[in-house]
């Protein structure tokens, strides 16, 4: 089969959840024999093999803040592509550069098979203007999820949003995460350190992601406990400003910062923390979380905000706690809470990519 993936990021190297998504799902579907593309835009053209998977971009004039303007003379190379392709995957529905593509690939009677991430919610932000602008992106979105072959949601609170529209193919499908996180060895916390409480954030140094309000609740907790704050990400060309960050709240000397690890350091980097910290602001953020599988994989409690997939992932008191969003005092109560949980409950949705992409792998066949 030639599988079309649609993503309005350049995933090499992958930096966060939908690029990481998308990397694996690729990967595995060629090693099952398809023929995969991976198309997404970039001011230049650029192709490029890993894996047996063809990674191309569209050349645009510009890609910014979801707004894609697709150059003209590239409209015939996206029509070929979708003309070679027997199913079009297109990761997210809230970004103009996958509308395109969603509208051509109609247009061409393509069989589509999109991804939503927290539909119907991308208006929760603080800015009026940003609100009315994520309203039309919204709309945009629910154009896509309505006419759609098949749809797939990440957790139950998008399932039961889009529920309500009576959606013919709507399928609950979680992220999965990889072998080594389920097969590696688990080290005991106290092996490494029976001094400081570590406490660890993965992910994008993005104000969205809540960065900022993780430095803050490691700096109050310091004059409570003996902590240490690791932070792990791959946004290595944002590491000034991190630095900026670290030094505004006088916490250079309370967090270590770890860039590019592999996943065998991440797994170790997991087994050492008391605690992982999500906390990302809004709900658009977290779609589904990989990072909290991992965390939940390895025996580890999550705290973050009450936004997003985490709101209904997390159960207070089994697999972490859950903070008012936002709130950095209430960030730091469900830390201290967090604690005193001695063991975790791990959730039925944290699976292995294995068994994600066989499943992907039949809706295709339908």
């Amino acid at each position: 089969m030639n599988i079309l993936q649609v993503t309005s990021k350049w995933i090499i190297p992958q930096k966060g959840g939908l690029e990481s998504a998308v990397y694996k799902i690729s990967i595995a579907l060629a090693n099952r024999g398809h023929k995969v593309v991976v198309l997404s835009p970039h001011k230049y053209k650029k192709v490029y093999y890993e894996k047996n998977v063809k990674y191309q971009t569209i050349p645009v004039y510009f890609n910014l803040y979801r707004l894609t303007l697709i150059k003209l003379n590239a409209i015939k190379e996206i029509l070929n592509i979708i003309k070679w392709a027997d199913i079009i995957h297109i990761h997210s529905t809230h970004e103009l550069f996958n509308f395109f593509i969603f509208f051509f690939s109609k247009l061409l009677k393509k069989k589509t098979f999109v991804v939503t991430l927290s539909p119907l919610r991308f208006f929760d932000r603080k800015n009026f203007i940003e609100k009315i602008y994520m309203f039309i992106i919204d709309l945009f979105s629910l154009v896509i999820i309505l006419k759609s072959d098949i749809v797939q949601v990440k957790n139950i609170g998008d399932f039961q949003t889009l529920k309500k529209l009576n959606l013919k193919k709507l399928y609950l499908i979680p992220d999965g995460i990889d072998d080594i996180f389920f097969k590696y060895a688990k080290i005991r916390e106290e092996n490494y350190s029976k001094n400081k409480i570590k406490i660890l954030y993965i992910g994008r140094i993005d104000n969205n992601k809540g960065i900022e309000h993780f430095i803050i609740a490691i700096k109050k907790l310091s004059s409570m406990y003996e902590i240490e704050g690791i932070i792990i990400s791959w946004d290595i060309e944002k590491k000034g400003y991190l630095l900026n960050l670290l030094k505004r709240q006088s916490a250079e000397n309370l967090i270590r910062i770890k860039f590019s690890v592999s996943e065998i350091e991440k797994v170790k980097l997991i087994d050492q923390a008391r605690v992982i910290v999500i906390p990302s602001l809004y709900d658009f953020v977290e779609g589904f979380s990989i990072v909290a599988s991992e965390a939940w994989s390895r025996g580890k409690p999550v705290v973050a905000y009450a936004v997003g997939s985490l709101k209904f992932r997390i159960k207070n008191g089994f697999n972490g706690y859950l903070a008012k969003e936002r709130n950095v005092n209430s960030l730091i109560k469900a830390l201290i809470n967090s604690f005193n949980i001695s063991k975790v409950i791990t959730r039925s949705d944290v699976v292995p990519w294995d068994n994600v992409v066989r499943r992907i792998e039949e809706l295709y066949m339908m």
